[in-house]
């Protein structure tokens, strides 16, 4: 299997149970400029979970399974919040990579809520906005 990072050519070809790999989906799941975590966040708790997650990606091989483990109970006090859940399903990854498959499609489900949520939300700020200009010339 082939992934290309986005911000390169360059194929990861490896196992889905290899942390470095793990690694690089996390960061490409939190920093991407369109459909990643950072460029869909609609409140500032959102964007702390995102910055803490940040930091322990950035030193990824030196995380302990305990760091992982009190990001994920971090989340846990956003149950129900797609970015929390996406957050949370990638720490356990991270945590355990011999269950990176399942955690990985759970937290790509979880991405997907996040993206949905944000075009909603732009949708309706646009429809607010255009009712506004009409209602009040």
């Amino acid at each position: 299997m082939s992934l290309q990072i986005w911000t390169s050519q360059t194929p990861l070809v490896v196992s889905l149970e290899d942390r470095d790999a793990i690694c690089a989906i996390a960061k490409m799941m939190l920093n991407h400029p369109e459909r990643g975590l950072k460029a869909n966040a609609l409140n500032k708790q959102e964007i702390s979970l995102m910055t803490a997650f940040g930091t322990l990606l950035n030193n990824c091989p030196e995380t302990s399974r305990e760091q992982w483990a009190r990001m994920q109970e971090a989340c846990l006090l956003h149950l129900g919040n797609p970015v929390a859940t996406t957050i949370e399903q990638l720490c356990s990854a991270l945590r355990t990579p011999t269950l990176a498959e399942s955690a990985l499609r759970a937290a790509g489900q979880a991405l997907i809520e996040v993206n949905k949520r944000r075009a909603e939300w732009g949708a309706k700020e646009f429809m607010r906005e255009l009712f506004a200009q009409a209602i009040n010339p």
